[in-house]
Parts: C-alpha cells; sequence; structure tokens
C-alpha cells in the first residue's frame, strides 16, 4: 500500500513540475521522477523518499558510451530487480542537457525506474560519503536502512555476475538493530506529531525499541491534539540504557529549553558517545546545553549562538549529532538517526 501511495504521489509529481513536454510525449507509467519543486541535494533523501527499499543505482550521461551500452541490458536487470524488492534508479550526470533531452533519452531506452538529476551539492555529498567514483557507468548498490554496500558494482551487462553480487551484498549487509534502544523526549503538550510519529515508525519498522519520555506520566497532548501516553519521567532517563537520545519539537519542546536535566541528558550523550538529535525548534535545548559549539546544525530559526554553524539543510549530521529543520523533514531525520545507529 505504501509503495502504491508513492506511485501515485510521483504519477502527481510529475506532471505538476513541468518536466513533460508535447515533443517528449506521455512518460510510461513506471518512469517515475524524484526531483520535487526543489532539486535533491542529499543522498539522504533519495533514500528518505525510498524509505524501507533496497536500491540499485546507475550513475549515467548522455556522452557516456559505455553507460549507453549497458541499458542494453536493462529487461533483464529490471525482472532481476522487481523479484528481488530492489529499486532502480538513474541518476543522470549530464551538466549541460536540458530537460527535454534528458526526458526524451529516458523514453527512447525505456528507462524504467526512478530519475535524478546529479547536481553539485548531491556531488559533493557523494564525495564526502565516500560514495562518488570519478568514471561512469558506475553502479551502486543501497539496502533498505539507507547504507551503501558497494560503490562500485558489476555492470548490467555481467548478468549473474552482477545478480549474485547484489544477493550476496543486500544478505550481508543487514545492520542487526534487535537490542537497540531509542528514546524519543516529547513535550508535556503541543509536540509535534510529524516529528514524533513518523520517526518513530521508522525505529520500529527496524525492530528498534522505542521509550517515550515526557514531563508526564499522564497523556501527553500533539499539536493537533493526539494523544500519546509516555513510557517514563525525562528526569529518569539514563543515558547509558540508550543508543541514542532524540528531542522532537513543536512548542511543548519549550520546556526543555532551560532545563538543567535535559542539558545533562544532552552532554552526557556527547560524553558516552551516544547519538543525540534533535529536531524544528528542539535545537535550542542542545545549543542551550553546550554541545552545539563548534558545530553545524540546522534549526526552525536561526540559532544567534557563538560557534554554531547554522545551515539551512533538511538535515544536517556533525559527528554524533543530528539535527532536522521542519516537520517536512521528519522521514529523513529518522532514517538519518537510523542509519548512523545501524553504522554504530
Amino acid at each position: 500500500m505504501k509503495h502504491l501511495v508513492l506511485i501515485f504521489s510521483l504519477t502527481i509529481l510529475i506532471s505538476s513540475l513541468g518536466y513533460s513536454s508535447d515533443d517528449v510525449g506521455e512518460l510510461p507509467g513506471d518512469i517515475y521522477i524524484l526531483d520535487e519543486d526543489r532539486p535533491i541535494n542529499s543522498l539522504n533523501e533519495i533514500t528518505s523518499i525510498l524509505k524501507g527499499k533496497a536500491v540499485f543505482i546507475d550513475r549515467w550521461a548522455s556522452w557516456c558510451t559505455p553507460c549507453i551500452s549497458e541499458f542494453k541490458h536493462s529487461d533483464s536487470l529490471h525482472i532481476f530487480l522487481k523479484e528481488n524488492d530492489i529499486e532502480m534508479l538513474y541518476l543522470n550526470s549530464d551538466k549541460d542537457l536540458d530537460n527535454e533531452k534528458w526526458l526524451k533519452l529516458i523514453k527512447d531506452f525505456n528507462l524504467r525506474g526512478y530519475h535524478v538529476r546529479l547536481n553539485e551539492k548531491l556531488k559533493d555529498d557523494l564525495v564526502k560519503q565516500g560514495v562518488f567514483f570519478p568514471r561512469i557507468p558506475q553502479h551502486i548498490i543501497i539496502n533498505k536502512f539507507g547504507k551503501v554496500l558497494e560503490n562500485q558494482t558489476k555492470r548490467p551487462s555481467e548478468k549473474e555476475k552482477l545478480y549474485n553480487q547484489l544477493l550476496d551484498l543486500l544478505k550481508g549487509g543487514e545492520p542487526k538493530l534487535e537490542g537497540k534502544n531509542i528514546v524519543m523526549i516529547i513535550g508535556s503538550k503541543d509536540f509535534r506529531d510529524e516529528e514524533y510519529f513518523e520517526p518513530k515508525e521508522i525505529f520500529t519498522d527496524a525492530s528498534v525499541h522505542v521509550t517515550t519520555a515526557s514531563t508526564t506520566l499522564d497523556s501527553a497532548i500533539s499539536m493537533f491534539g493526539i494523544r500519546v501516553k509516555p513510557d517514563m519521567l525525562f528526569e529518569n532517563i539514563k543515558v547509558e540504557n540508550f543508543d541514542a537520545i532524540v528531542f522532537v519539537g513543536g512548542l511543548g519542546a519549550k520546556e526543555y529549553f532551560d532545563s538543567k536535566v535535559a542539558h545533562k541528558i544532552a552532554q552526557d550523550a556527547v560524553k558516552q558517545n551516544k547519538i543525540i538529535s534533535a529536531i524544528c525548534i528542539a535545537p535550542n535545548i542542545l545549543a542551550n546545553a553546550g554541545i552545539l559549539n563548534g558545530k553545524k546544525t540546522t534549526c526552525f530559526y536561526k540559532l544567534e549562538m557563538d560557534g554554531v554553524t547554522m545551515l539551512w539543510d533538511r538535515v544536517v549530521k556533525d559527528g554524533n549529532i543530528i539535527t532536522g529543520k521542519n516537520p517536512q523533514a521528519a522521514k529523513e531525520f529518522g532514517n538519518t538517526i537510523l542509519n548512523e545507529l545501524a553504522n554504530k
């Protein structure tokens, strides 16, 4: 059902972005353009959209003869990927190719699957993560938790060698997240719904145990009026019992801004090499705890503090500190925490 909703949303998206044209004609129903009303600037954004799916990426360009030659083997590749619940994503590296010509190539070569254009920010992100390979074609496999397992697999023309390699990598690349524990700290009232429920779903889907903490053991009430019964009082949190700490945003996060208990939780998380995270206005808690000094962060609004480097990215990771900008970043925020947890 989730996959059908995603496909339906992306189909609407294609028509709304002006990517298709009369010259190109209607794109087939199994071709999806992932760029929304803004470019995709990070690998995390891609894996967040395709949450819970392994992804095989083909980085190509129109001028690359070996890239084009590999397209002849797409039909058998797509059959294998579909049988093994792996999504296909084509990452176009052309700098001077206009959208109309790009879409025509996609249609002419029948490149079924998802499509993204490589911009400088996305390239920089791939380089930073050690994923970018200087030559193309480049083929990358990512598991369903968003972890890159190999940044230069065998080529589609190698058929069975590639298929066996992907199966072996995916089988051995499953992170063992059972036994991992996350505590999510919410306000007693007015915590933001998306920033709690969406990351929590991502965590529980990966078999991570989630504990909800607040200043009350009575029902905490979200900004949309949903009641959640906390599992524990936040003042009783022992950082050593958790692998990650998450401060949920919304207006209710203000009750932790000047809390010495909240500050100590954040400070202890840093000392114990735990993942510490906050979203929306909640990064203020981390800033007031003094753990953002010399760090990069994002927030719903600018943090006016010396030593803090403000970025306006949806999600920012600096070491073990992960911050999210707003409710729209909730899924990417959750996936980033999960990916970091899987790599520990």
